[in-house]
C-alpha cells in the first residue's frame, strides 16, 4: 500500500515528541514501559527501573503478565494480572508537573495465605556514569509508604505508595534495588485501590510511553511465519565459495593482532552458536541444517554445551559410568558429524573443550564433596586443584586429538577448526575467586587458595590479608591475575603440544567482570569476550551510560585479536532487529574478530512451537536482519577506522577501582568514533603481563573520563564518514558505497544517503540496501534489500508475528529500469514487480501486501 499521509503525520509527531523531550531544559524525564511499569531518566540515561515479581510459597517465583495501552485523555491505560496467585489489576498512568502516577485496582479472586507476596522491585543506578560516580544511599520513607533517594544535591527523586505497604527493604548489598511488596504474605479476596507515585526534581518531563511510540501490536496486516524453521529467503552460500569445503586455503592463525589463513589472506568470521539439543539431533536432520546456516551467511559456528551434563542428554561424555573421562559415542558422533556438514558448506567450527562437565567419584578428585555442592562442576576450584586440572587437560588432550571419522582428520589437524576456548564462563579474577573464601564452606579448596595466596604475597611483598580479599579492588586482584594465568598458560600449551596454531582462549570476559579480570586473559592467543544487550541501545547516550557494544570494546586488549563466542540482544526485547547491523558495523569499525550469536540454536530445528530466548534461528526479527549484517561484516562494506586511539591504564586505574564500561567515558565515547583498544599496565608483582610498545601511530590517551564527542553533540560519527548514530533520535544511518541502511527510530522522516532516500512510515525498522556483487550500490545489478521491524510470539507460542515495514526507497543508479522481487521465507521467488527509472533513480515502495521483509533488485 501506499504511504498514508495521516498515517505519516502521526509518526512524525511521535517522533518530534521524543526528541523534544530529550532536548528539554531540565535533564529529568520519565516513561510508562511496555510492561506496565514505569522508569526514571537522568540525561536519558535509565536511573530508576522498575519491573513486578511475585511469589508463591517458599519462594516459589510466579509469572506476572502486564500491558499498556496507547494514551488517551491524558492517560495511559495499564493492566496486570498474576494467574496463579488469581490477582488482577486495571488502572491508568497520569501525569501532573513532574510526578508520574499510577492509579489501579487489584482484584484478589480468592483469600491468599502462606505466600511470599509481590509487587514493584526498583533498580536504582547508583554508580551511573550520569551523575559522576557513586551517589548518597536511598532511604525508605517511614511508615512503609516507599522510599526517597538524592542522587544530586537538592534533586531528590520519591517513590510513594498508598495506602502503606505490606512490606518494603533493600534487597542484596549496595541499596541499589529496593523490593516494595504492595502484597503481603497474607490477602483477603476482593478489591483494594492502590496509588504509586513517582515525583521527580521540577521541570522534568514524560517522554512518549514505547507503547505510543511504536503504535499498535499484531493486525491482520502482519506477516505469520515470515522467516520459516527449516528454508531462508535469502542464499548467501555464494559467500562460502571459495572456501568450500571450509579450510581449503588452510587454517587460520593468529598474526599480531589479527586473524588470518596460512597464506597470510585475512581471515572473516559471521558466526553463531550450536548449543546442547542442537548438537544432539537426528543424524538426517545435519546436513539440511548446515545448508540453511551458509544460505543465511554464517562462515563460523561454535559447537558449546557439548558436555553440559547437568542438563542435556546425551553429551560427548559418558553420563552413565561413575566418573567422567570416557566419551559417549552417540554424542560424540553427533559433534563429528555437525563439523563434517558444516566443513563441506564451507562453515568453521569453533570448539569448546570444557563447558558443564561434572566430575564424579571415580574421577578421584580431592575435596569432591565440595565440587558436588557446586553442581559437580569445576569452576573457580579447577585454579587451585590439580586434579581437576589434570582432569580437564586429560580430556582437552583426548578430545581434540579425536579422529572424525567422516573427516578422517583428528580435530588437532582439522584447518576447519577456526578456534578453540579452553573453559567457558570459568574465572577467578571476579566471578569465581569468592568460592575459596572462609565462610564458602569449602575447607579443602580454601586450604589450598590461602596456601598459594601466602606464597604470592610472599614473594611479592603485597599485604597476605590483601591477597586474600577478593571482592575488593587492590592486591586480591593481582594475586587472581596470577593464579587464572597459571592454569590458562597450563592448558594453552597443552593445545600447542598437539600441533594446533589456532587462535585459543582461555576464558573469557563476561558478566559484569571489572576490567582487572583482562590481563590473565592476555595467556590465551586471543581474547574472547561475551556481551548482551538490552532494548533500546541505539538510544544511550555514550557520554552517561554504556550499551552492550561498550563491554566488547572493553575486552579489546592492545596487541590482541578479539573473538565474541556470545552475544545477543534476545527475545523479547522488542527492538532486538536492530543490533545485527549495529554490530556489524562497529566490528567492521573496530576491527573486531568473529562475531558469534548465541545461539543460532539450542532446541533442535523441528517446527518449533514457541519462542525460544536462545535460539534464533526462526526469528524474523533477529534471524532475519542477519544476512545484510553478515554481508556488510564479511565483505567489509564498512572502512576500519582512520585513527587509533589506545587507553593506557596504569596500575591503579586497573586495579585500585571497579573498572568498567560504565565508569569509563574515554572508552564509551570513542567506541562509535575511531579505533579503541586497551593498553595493560606492566605490574611488578606479575612477570607476564603488560601490552606490547604501543605503535607510532596509535594515540595513548590515559585519562579514563575524556569526552571525545562534546558536551552539545546528539550523535557520535564514525572517523570514516560511513556510520553515524544519533543517540538523541535513537537511530543509526550506515552509508557506504555498498551498504546503505537506517536502523531505529527512523520512521516520519526522510533520511538521506549518498545513493538512497529512506522515507519511512513504521516508526521503528531497520531497513537496508545491500550490493550482492560487491559493487557500489550505484552501479550493482544484484542489492539485497531488507524491511524488518517488530516480531511477537503471543504468550511465547509461535508462529511469530512480524510487522510489514511501510514507507519508499529511492535509490540513485545507473539502469534505467530494474525489477523488484519478493523473496519469500520458504526460498521460492515472488512474482517480480518492474520499476522505471525516472531522472538516473529508481523507487520501491514497501508495503504489507508484498508478504515479505526480503527483495532482490535486479537490473533488468
Amino acid at each position: 500500500m501506499p504511504m498514508s499521509p495521516s498515517r505519516f503525520a502521526f509518526v512524525q509527531s511521535i517522533v518530534l515528541a521524543g526528541v523534544a523531550c530529550a532536548q528539554q531544559a531540565s535533564p529529568w524525564s520519565m516513561r510508562v514501559e511496555r510492561n506496565g511499569s514505569f522508569t526514571a531518566c537522568y540525561r536519558g540515561t535509565p536511573i530508576v527501573e522498575s519491573n513486578y515479581c511475585f511469589w508463591g510459597p517458599k519462594w516459589g517465583w510466579v509469572e506476572v503478565q502486564t500491558s499498556v495501552a496507547a494514551s488517551a485523555d491524558g492517560q495511559t491505560p495499564a493492566q496486570g494480572a498474576v494467574p496463579a496467585l488469581d490477582l488482577a489489576w486495571a488502572g491508568a498512568f497520569k501525569t501532573q508537573g513532574s510526578r508520574l502516577q499510577l492509579r489501579f485496582e487489584i482484584d484478589a479472586g480468592r483469600d491468599l495465605r502462606g505466600i511470599i507476596g509481590g509487587g514493584l522491585e526498583f533498580s536504582l543506578r547508583r554508580d551511573s556514569a550520569a551523575f559522576g560516580g557513586a551517589t548518597p544511599e536511598p532511604e525508605l520513607s517511614s511508615g512503609q509508604r516507599g522510599f526517597t533517594w538524592s542522587p544530586r544535591s537538592g534533586e531528590t527523586v520519591q517513590v510513594a505508595f498508598d495506602p502503606p505497604l505490606a512490606e518494603i527493604y533493600f534487597e542484596g548489598e549496595g541499596k541499589a534495588r529496593v523490593r516494595c511488596m504492595f502484597v503481603g504474605k497474607a490477602w483477603r479476596k476482593g478489591k483494594r485501590p492502590l496509588s504509586i507515585t513517582l515525583t521527580l526534581p521540577a521541570g522534568a518531563s514524560l517522554e512518549p510511553s514505547l507503547a505510543d511510540r511504536y503504535g499498535p501490536g499484531p493486525d491482520k496486516t502482519w506477516f505469520t511465519d515470515a522467516m520459516t524453521h527449516d528454508s531462508a529467503p535469502v542464499d548467501l552460500s555464494f559467500l562460502n565459495k571459495d572456501d568450500r569445503p571450509a579450510g581449503k586455503h588452510g587454517g587460520v592463525r593468529v598474526e599480531g593482532d589479527r586473524l588470518v589463513y596460512e597464506d597470510g589472506t585475512p581471515a572473516r568470521f559471521w558466526g553463531g552458536n550450536l548449543a546442547a539439543y542442537a548438537l544432539f539431533v537426528p543424524p538426517g536432520d545435519i546436513p539440511a541444517a548446515a545448508k540453511r546456516i551458509a544460505r543465511l551467511g554464517y562462515n563460523l559456528m561454535r559447537i558449546h554445551h557439548h558436555d553440559s551434563m547437568n542438563w542435556v542428554d546425551p553429551t560427548v561424555i559418558d553420563k552413565s559410568r561413575s566418573d567422567s573421562r570416557k566419551f559417549d559415542k552417540d554424542g560424540l558422533d553427533r559433534v563429528d558429524r555437525w563439523v563434517k556438514a558444516l566443513k563441506d558448506e564451507g562453515v568453521y567450527v569453533w570448539l569448546d573443550v570444557h563447558v558443564g562437565r561434572v566430575f564424579k567419584r571415580d574421577d578421584e578428585v580431592p575435596g569432591l564433596a565440595e565440587v558436588e555442592r557446586a553442581n559437580g562442576e569445576s569452576k573457580g576450584f579447577c585454579y587451585v586443584n590439580d586434579r581437576l586440572r589434570e582432569l580437564m587437560a586429560e580430556f582437552q588432550d583426548a578430545y581434540l586429538g579425536h579422529v572424525n571419522p567422516y573427516t578422517k582428520v583428528a580435530y588437532k589437524a582439522e584447518p576447519a577448526v577456526m578456534g578453540v576456548l579452553v573453559t567457558n564462563e570459568n574465572d577467578v579474577t571476579h566471578h569465581f575467586g569468592h568460592m575459596m573464601l572462609p565462610d564458602k564452606n569449602n575447607p579443602h579448596h580454601a586450604k589450598l587458595f590461602r596456601e598459594a595466596a601466602i606464597d604470592f604475597a610472599k614473594t611479592t611483598g603485597l599485604s597476605r590479608d590483601g591477597v586474600t580479599r577478593t571482592w575488593e579492588p587492590g592486591p586480591a586482584k593481582i594475586f587472581l591475575n596470577e593464579l587464572e594465568a597459571r592454569f590458562a598458560r597450563f592448558m594453552v600449551d597443552r593445545v600447542h603440544a598437539l600441533g594446533m596454531r589456532v587462535p585459543v582462549a582461555s576464558t573469557n570476559y563476561w558478566g559484569d567482570s571489572w576490567m582487572c579480570a583482562l590481563p590473565a586473559l592476555t595467556a590465551g592467543t586471543v581474547i574472547d569476550v561475551h556481551s548482551y544487550g538490552e532494548a533500546e541501545a541505539l538510544s544511550v547516550d555514550p557520554r552517561y551510560a554504556p550499551n552492550f557494544l561498550d563491554q566488547i570494546g572493553a575486552a579489546h586488549v592492545y596487541g590482541k585479536p578479539l573473538t565474541i563466542t556470545e552475544w545477543n540482544v534476545a527475545y523479547p526485547a522488542i527492538d532486538r532487529f536492530t543490533a545485527p547491523a549495529y554490530l556489524a558495523a562497529i566490528a567492521c569499525l573496530q576491527g573486531w574478530d568473529a562475531p558469534m550469536i548465541y545461539n543460532y540454536s539450542q532446541i533442535g530445528f523441528g517446527h518449533p512451537d514457541h519462542a525460544d530466548t536462545w535460539s534464533t534461528f526462526y526469528d524474523p526479527a533477529l534471524q532475519g536482519a542477519m544476512p545484510a549484517a553478515a554481508v556488510m561484516y564479511r565483505r567489509q562494506h564498512m572502512q576500519p577506522a582512520k585513527k587509533r586511539y589506545c587507553l593506557q591504564l596504569d596500575e591503579e586505574q586497573l586495579y585500585g577501582r571497579p573498572l568498567t564500561p560504565a565508569s569509563t567515558a574515554s572508552l564509551r565515547t570513542l567506541l562509535e568514533r575511531s579505533q579503541v583498544t586497551i593498553g595493560l599496565p606492566d605490574v611488578k608483582a606479575l612477570a607476564w603481563d603488560g601490552v606490547p610498545e604501543v605503535a607510532d601511530d596509535v594515540e595513548i590517551v590515559r585519562q579514563l573520563d575524556k569526552d571525545f564527542i562534546g558536551a552539545d553533540a546528539t550523535e557520535v560519527v564514525a572517523d570514516t564518514g560511513e556510520l553515524r548514530r544519533d543517540f538523541r533520535r535513537g537511530r543509526q544511518v550506515i552509508d557506504t558505497t555498498r551498504t546503505q541502511a537506517v536502523n531505529g527510530w527512523v520512521g516520519g522522516d526522510t533520511i538521506a544517503t549518498a545513493d538512497a532516500s529512506f522515507e519511512i512510515v513504521t516508526p521503528k525498522a531497520f531497513v537496508a540496501l545491500t550490493s550482492l556483487d560487491d559493487q557500489p550500490l550505484s552501479t550493482s545489478k544484484r542489492i539485497l534489500v531488507t524491511a524488518i521491524g517488530r516480531a511477537e510470539a503471543a504468550e511465547n507460542r509461535t508462529p511469530f508475528r512480524s510487522e510489514p515495514v511501510l514507507g519508499k526507497v529511492t535509490l540513485a543508479t545507473k539502469y534505467s529500469s530494474m525489477a523488484l522481487v519478493p523473496l519469500l521465507g520458504t526460498g521460492a521467488r515472488g512474482r517480480s514487480k518492474s520499476l522505471s527509472g525516472r531522472q538516473g533513480k529508481v523507487t520501491l515502495t514497501l508495503a504489507a501486501n508484498l508478504g515479505t521483509h526480503w527483495f532482490s533488485l535486479e537490473a533488468r
